[in-house]
């Protein structure tokens, strides 16, 4: 074979190769989360299972009279109704959930892959509910791309953990720790919580 022919053979050879070796694997992206079996601690019109009416007022204030969003006003009570169940009480806007009706507020509406939402317990109940866990059994193991929670008719929380299992729900270790701000984070998280990622099981 002449010096020219192996030139060209390796020059085919290394441009097949850098052809191969550029192509990115891209699997496709799903929602491993719709509809599998989620709990959470507590739940906004439920206590031990059993539905209850629980009144709720939202923390960011309540909308102002306009002729579009028109209440009736009684002064003895101190109160505006609204026509669709909610009502003002000092300044914010109230309603109520129930575990036992349409204004039920359930873990499973986080996975249902709808616009309804689960709903915490109102700190009015107990401080004790300032802290709830969630958990959702995803079935399976997972190579996890990115995680997107949303938030729903209320304001984030301040700090919270991501935990994840990898014996079946045995035990939970922390995986993305979340707070308003670096101080914050260090301060309720530690001060390992603020390094930079340097592995894929790194926790943040």
């Amino acid at each position: 074979m002449s010096p020219w022919a192996t030139r060209a053979l390796l020059l085919v050879t290394t441009l097949l190769v850098s052809l191969t070796y550029s192509q990115v694997l891209t699997p496709s992206q799903i929602t491993i989360s719709h509809r599998k079996p989620i709990t959470a601690t507590s739940t906004c019109g439920e206590i031990k299972g059993s539905p209850i009416k629980e009144v709720y007022c939202s923390l960011t204030g309540s909308s102002q009279y306009t002729p579009l969003s028109s209440y009736s006003y009684q002064e003895n009570e101190q109160r505006r109704e609204w026509a669709h169940g909610t009502e003002v009480r000092g300044g914010h806007g109230c309603a109520y959930c129930n575990a036992g009706d349409e204004n039920a507020h359930p873990a499973s509406n986080m996975v249902d892959g709808n616009n309804s939402w689960w709903m915490s317990p109102p700190l009015s109940r107990g401080l004790q509910h300032n802290e709830v866990n969630i958990t959702i059994d995803l079935e399976q193991e997972f190579h996890v791309a990115y995680v997107w929670i949303q938030m729903a008719n209320s304001p984030r929380p301040g700090s919270w953990v991501l935990e994840r299992s990898t014996d079946h729900g045995k035990t939970y270790q922390p995986w993305i720790n979340f707070a308003e701000n670096a101080a914050e984070c260090m301060r309720r998280f530690g001060e390992e919580s603020l390094s930079p990622i340097s592995e894929d099981d790194s926790v943040t």
